[in-house]
């Protein structure tokens, strides 16, 4: 026991210590392996300006942002319990969501396509609509 968790009268250990330090160690492993995946990719001069698009980069465009938010959040749930790691999801994911990813899919456009007439982000979907190509799984509309 500790004294945090003899303090509030609980077992140790509590159950969002356990679920939050899971979520660090998963949110860790996935933005780690990303970024390596991805250092590996660009390592090899073949690869100058493509974008990578296999293992963990073939489940999500920004799959090192998953992870971040994970570890983060999962941060939170150990340290502070659920109201705050609540807080600090919902904090992250509108962060990425509402400003990330429209920044980040712009300089990916620009430096693969070229393309700097970008259409609106759908927030349905969150997947951006490039006009005049087809930037990695977007689908090109018309409008």
């Amino acid at each position: 026991s500790t004294s945090a968790s003899l303090s509030s009268g609980c077992e140790f250990p509590q159950t969002p210590l356990l679920v939050g330090v899971a979520l660090y160690v998963a949110g860790l492993a996935i933005e780690t392996g990303s970024e390596v995946q991805r250092a590996r990719f660009k390592r090899d001069p073949a690869n100058k300006g493509k974008p990578y698009t296999s293992g963990l980069w073939k489940v999500a465009r920004h799959v090192n942002y998953l992870g971040y938010v994970c570890w983060r959040s999962g941060y939170a749930l150990a340290s502070a319990g659920w109201t705050v790691f609540g807080f600090q999801l919902a904090l992250f994911s509108a962060d990425f969501a509402f400003r990330g990813i429209p920044l980040l899919e712009q300089y990916c456009a620009n430096k693969v396509c070229g393309c700097s007439l970008m259409g609106p982000l759908s927030v349905r979907s969150l997947r951006l609509r490039c006009y005049g190509c087809a930037f990695l799984r977007v689908s090109v509309t018309s409008g």
